[in-house]
């Protein structure tokens, strides 16, 4: 584009910070959380499979899955396909969307969870959710996708994955939740 680079200035990704605290959960189940658009490339179906995953893993340890974010009149068969998958394990009583959420309801829900994961299936550009949650004092699991790994270092900062592995996913999660 021929841009003089005195024209170009770089911003490097952030967030606000007010709001965010790092309060410990005080509840008796494990909470795992997805905060991001409802859509396939997003990931949710995958965090849906790894969570079938993790219950067997857990037994009888008391579990949720809670999930928030902007949802496309499009894409109401896609949560649908997202319910079934928990409903054929006999888990769908556990699973919660919220819709979308303010910044308040954002902050309370991050506030609820033990770990967030967004397991995105494309080069995921950004990754805010992922700083939402570490400026929260939550463990995340993402998927080793687009900007994600600039975001987590892989086994200090959080876990990455490989993208549509929900055994892997699984695994990752429970590290988190027993440890």
């Amino acid at each position: 584009f021929a841009i003089p680079r005195a024209k170009i200035a770089v911003v490097p990704l952030g967030i606000r910070m007010d709001g965010y605290q790092w309060a410990r959960r005080s509840s008796a189940d494990y909470c795992v959380g997805y905060f991001a658009r409802v859509a396939p490339e997003k990931g949710l179906h995958v965090l849906a499979e790894a969570y079938v995953h993790l219950r067997r893993r857990m037994g009888q340890a008391p579990a949720r899955l809670v999930a928030a974010g902007y949802m496309g009149a499009d894409q109401t068969s896609y949560l649908n396909e997202v319910r079934g998958i928990l409903a054929r394990a006999g888990l769908d009583h556990e699973f919660t969307y919220r819709g979308a959420v303010d910044r308040d309801g954002k902050l309370s829900l991050l506030g609820e969870l033990d770990v967030l994961s967004v397991p995105a299936t494309y080069d995921e550009p950004k990754g805010m959710f992922l700083l939402e949650a570490m400026a929260a004092g939550v463990p995340v699991v993402a998927t080793e996708v687009g900007g994600n790994a600039e975001v987590v270092d892989d086994g200090a900062t959080g876990f990455l994955v490989p993208p549509r592995r929900a055994d892997l996913l699984a695994g990752r999660v429970r590290r988190v939740l027993v440890d």
